[in-house]
């Protein structure tokens, strides 16, 4: 029988990441507002005005994969699923902290 405390972890670990998941959708649907506004002008336009939309796509729909793992591993408390999002949460956070470069000082 499980005690009060770790249902409500899994509870909370659930609504978080349910807002990570939405916050997903929502990544994917201002690339696309964006992508559709603008991609009709494409020829008018050059490259890189048409490149942040498809990168928002992209890493919204990592966003959300990871996240429904995280919910579905939350609430069927799946241990393999749980570690597949803490794997690839440390993987995003690794690739986070490599592009993160220090700025230089042109005061100097």
């Amino acid at each position: 029988m499980e005690s009060c405390g770790m249902n409500a972890i899994k509870y909370i670990l659930f609504v978080f990441n349910l807002i990570f998941a939405l916050s997903g959708v929502g990544i994917i649907a201002a690339g696309a507002v964006v992508l559709g506004q603008f991609g009709g002008s494409q020829r008018f336009l050059e490259d890189r005005i048409l490149a942040p939309p498809i990168v928002l796509i992209v890493a919204g729909a990592i966003v959300f994969l990871v996240a429904f793992l995280g919910c579905c591993g939350a609430i069927k408390e799946n241990y393999l699923m749980l570690i597949a999002v803490s794997i690839a949460g440390i993987i995003l956070a690794c690739c986070l902290a490599s592009s993160i470069k220090k700025r230089d000082d042109d005061s100097k």
